[in-house]
């Protein structure tokens, strides 16, 4: 197992484009874009964060002031993926 290898693939779970499949944004908002956080697990490269930033949006106007919606975490999924990266 090259480690640089796994870094890289740990790494591309959390890039921006691969990370909003862990995440499910219910309408009228959509999903805008994600950043990992300033801190990391201990791992070599820093490639595991203890957070992630998710933005999401929606329009709002005079006739719609306010609207509800969820952002669901994908927890399971991103652990099944890590989880094959080791394997």
């Amino acid at each position: 197992m090259d480690v640089y290898d796994v870094i890289y693939q740990i790494n591309s779970l959390f890039g921006p484009d691969r990370f909003k499949g862990f995440v499910r944004v219910t309408p009228p908002f959509r999903y805008f874009e994600s950043k990992s956080g300033t801190d990391f697990y201990d791992f070599p490269g820093q490639v595991l964060p203890k957070a992630m930033r998710v933005v999401s949006r929606t329009d709002l106007s005079l006739e719609t002031p306010a609207v509800e919606g969820k952002v669901v975490y994908k927890k399971h999924e991103l652990f099944g993926e890590l989880g094959k990266i080791f394997k």
